[in-house]
């Protein structure tokens, strides 16, 4: 589904140079929670089994919540994708299960790229917020809880690099 979604987004010819992924420390608590509600039913299953019909239905309604939680945290994380190709930067949000959000920034637009790392299992995980700030109107695009913030700024860095000795080599041409 992630190398559809990619291959409609690039251009011709548009090479992808990096997919950079949220990290699973961002899902945490969604996942802490789903995981409990599952435990949950597990450790309910004999007081509700005393309820015959309903105990079960009860049963199965917590272990569906519960698996279809942990399903959509993990469409979730598969799907919020930022992509860093020869051309341009890709920010794909998949806010919910049915909200997708793209936006997208050429490299030659990008003025800064900021990164900080805030808090002790920020820290500890080498986890990061990266802000790109580009154009003229003070647009940025925020990339929460990536790992290893440093080494992704690089990457940008290189491939910004990368387009501008080709943009220059293509205007040399002519």
């Amino acid at each position: 589904m992630t190398k559809r979604l990619i291959n409609k987004l690039l251009f011709n010819e548009e090479v992808v140079l990096s997919v950079i992924h949220v990290s699973w420390w961002h899902y945490l608590m969604p996942l802490l929670r789903h995981g409990f509600l599952l435990f949950l039913a597990f450790f309910l299953l004999y007081p509700l089994q005393t309820f015959a019909f309903w105990g079960l239905v009860i049963f199965f309604l917590l272990m569906a919540l519960a698996l279809f939680g942990i399903l959509r945290v993990i469409i979730l994380r598969t799907q919020n994708i930022f992509i860093i190709t020869d051309q341009r930067f890709i920010d794909i949000d998949q806010r919910s299960l049915f909200f997708r959000e793209v936006s997208e920034c050429d490299l030659a637009q990008i003025k800064d790229i900021r990164y900080n790392t805030k808090g002790i299992i920020a820290t500890l995980g080498r986890l990061g917020t990266i802000a790109l700030y580009y154009g003229d109107n003070n647009g940025h695009l925020e990339i929460p809880d990536v790992v290893d913030p440093l080494r992704v700024k690089e990457r940008i860095l290189q491939a910004q690099n990368y387009h501008n000795k080709k943009t220059i080599e293509t205007q040399e041409e002519i």
